[in-house]
């Protein structure tokens, strides 16, 4: 059960708690505040409603169709975030999570709206060096946006060409007399085999990129020991034929690796190009390929809107690949409190006080209209308009 605050001062009182241990590292603070302590963190895009429905597969249209009706609106962005941050601001669903560099900001929202219920505020520290700038964010956390995307059938299709890899590969393996290399090289595939069968039929990335991880990590020792061991035989070997069936076996297995390692490059570029996406940085790994379309990107915003700037606004980015192994609360630290259902009114009084008013925090015209005649109350003419009695 989180700490609950019931006024202001509590609540600031538990900001500079949560900070004090982290003051002397290198860390950004952000938050987000939701005026209900059940609400799921999840970005519009991917909200589910009551029958589990939810905007994940019309992401891509969504996004083209806001580019077909108002395309002058987006001229001036200069990046898809920024097209992005548009679209969220005139409530279109996107991948994008709002969050906020002022814990008074989120404690505003925290109180805003059901005023029957119990609000929260969540405390995300983050190093500075895992805070990203729009330029830094990869293609990865865009995937599917520009270009429709089916991650089960990337994870799927990634999976069966290492399957038919491993599969051709022990078909190939000659039979000559070497019990202990044939039986250890056999063991070696079996075991890929089996951990990549194992999640055929499951298309949450993770999963997937877990188990490519285990792989791709494996196959390198793999080689390279029994590549010493034939070096060292070819060496010692006292007959030309045990040398030449040495060198043989050696560079089997060195061709096994190079075509291992050729089938890891492919499938990359491969999915690079069906999403058209860069080429990351993974030396041909595709499982830090994958691995990308499942985290999470923490994104200071450019600060080009007024709203943004009042609202000290930043943004996460949510995964594009579908997991059902860590949320965001899951994958990043994140400290909560809960705000006092009785005490919103209350609070947002004190708020008004600091400045922290909706009119402040939402500076478009209708708001401040609205703003403006909540300030006074109608009253009768003092000079009612004269009338002809003749």
């Amino acid at each position: 059960m989180s700490q609950e605050v019931k006024s202001l001062a509590e609540f600031m009182h538990w900001v500079e708690s949560m900070r004090a241990d982290l003051l002397e590292q290198e860390c950004v603070f952000f938050y987000r505040g939701h005026s209900d302590a059940s609400y799921r963190l999840e970005p519009g895009v991917y909200r589910r409603d009551q029958d589990g429905r939810s905007y994940r597969e019309r992401e891509h249209q969504l996004y083209e169709e806001m580019l077909r009706r108002s395309p002058a609106a987006f001229y001036e962005d200069q990046s898809l975030f920024e097209r992005l941050v548009r679209m969220q601001h005139f409530e279109l669903p996107t991948r994008l999570l709002d969050i906020t560099a002022s814990p008074l900001v989120a404690l505003y929202f925290a109180c805003l709206g059901k005023l029957g219920v119990d609000g929260e505020v969540m405390f995300f520290p983050r190093k500075r060096e895992w805070v990203d700038y729009q330029s830094d964010v990869p293609d990865a956390a865009y995937a599917g946006i520009e270009r429709a995307a089916d991650f089960a059938f990337i994870a799927s299709q990634t999976i069966t060409h290492f399957l038919n890899f491993f599969v051709f590969r022990r078909a190939q393996l000659p039979k000559e007399g070497r019990h202990a290399f044939e039986d250890e090289f056999h063991g070696f595939l079996d075991q890929c085999i089996g951990s990549l069968q194992g999640v055929a039929e499951n298309h949450d990335l993770v999963v997937t990129a877990a188990v490519l991880r285990a792989i791709e990590t494996a196959t390198a020792p793999f080689v390279n020991k029994w590549d010493h061991h034939f070096g060292g035989e070819t060496k010692a070997a006292e007959s030309s034929d045990q040398a030449h069936l040495a060198q043989q076996l050696n560079l089997f297995i060195l061709r096994f690796y190079r075509d291992f390692n050729q089938l890891r490059d492919d499938l990359v570029g491969k999915i690079c190009e069906q999403l058209r996406i860069r080429r990351h940085d993974g030396n041909g790994a595709v499982h830090s390929l994958l691995s990308q379309f499942t985290y999470f990107y923490f994104v200071h915003s450019p600060l080009n809107n007024e709203r943004i700037r009042r609202q000290q606004g930043a943004f996460v980015i949510f995964p594009p690949g579908r997991t059902e192994h860590w949320s965001l609360e899951d994958a990043q630290q994140v400290h909560r409190v809960r705000i006092a259902a009785g005490s919103k009114e209350l609070i947002l009084r004190e708020l008004a006080h600091l400045g922290i008013t909706h009119s402040q925090l939402f500076p478009e015209l209708h708001v401040q209209a609205a703003d403006a005649k909540r300030l006074y109350q109608v009253t009768p003419d003092k000079h009612p308009r004269w009338e002809n009695t003749e």
